[in-house]
């Protein structure tokens, strides 16, 4: 998992950092909004850790520049100046959760865990959205014509009697659950 630590407290920085990178985390820093943007442009990262008051960019102009580009990370905002109102903004554009500072390790885990859950599971729809469109799209030569199973069936028959040593065709073919005009019945 890649995780991008965006604050401007460098030890705060450095101590989350050494700690994620120790769980087995791939982790980069950024000691201001303007960096974590630009980092987050070139590459991806499953979950940000963004500080509310940064220079530069503060982290909700950082929220909201990740919306304006679409750029599919999940966001826990940490932050030692915590108001409802800045909580409730944060999340209504899109930050997965918000701790406040000082906030207990173990807790900051268990949160990226349940966000980069989250993002595989909105990965793995779209996916599977794409792949069901894909084959809902893909037409095939007997659905393309109303009247194209009947000239399967009809073919199919043909081939049939014409295989067969007595002229008889050796299959019959039932297709009772299909519409009449299909099957030409």
């Amino acid at each position: 998992m890649k995780i991008i630590i965006a604050d401007d407290d460098k030890n705060l920085r450095k101590v989350l950092a050494n700690e994620l990178f120790e769980e087995g985390f791939n982790v980069a820093e950024a000691d201001d909004g303007i960096k974590a943007v630009g980092l987050i442009e070139k590459n991806e990262y499953d979950v940000l850790l963004l500080d509310l008051n940064m220079p530069g960019l503060g982290g909700l102009d950082v929220l909201e520049k990740i919306k304006e580009l679409e750029i599919p990370v999940e966001v826990i905002i940490l932050t030692a100046h915590a108001t409802i109102s800045t909580a409730v903004e944060a999340m209504k554009m899109g930050a997965y959760d918000y701790l406040t500072k000082p906030f207990q390790i173990e807790e900051l885990k268990m949160i990226i865990e349940k966000a980069y859950e989250k993002k595989r599971l909105l990965r793995e729809n779209i996916l599977l959205k794409s792949q069901i469109k894909r084959r809902s799209e893909s037409k095939d030569i007997i659905t393309e014509s109303p009247h194209g199973l009947k000239e399967y069936f009809d073919f199919y028959n043909r081939m049939c009697r014409h295989e067969s040593l007595d002229n008889r065709t050796p299959y019959k073919v039932y297709c009772t659950t299909l519409p009449k005009q299909q099957v030409g019945a």
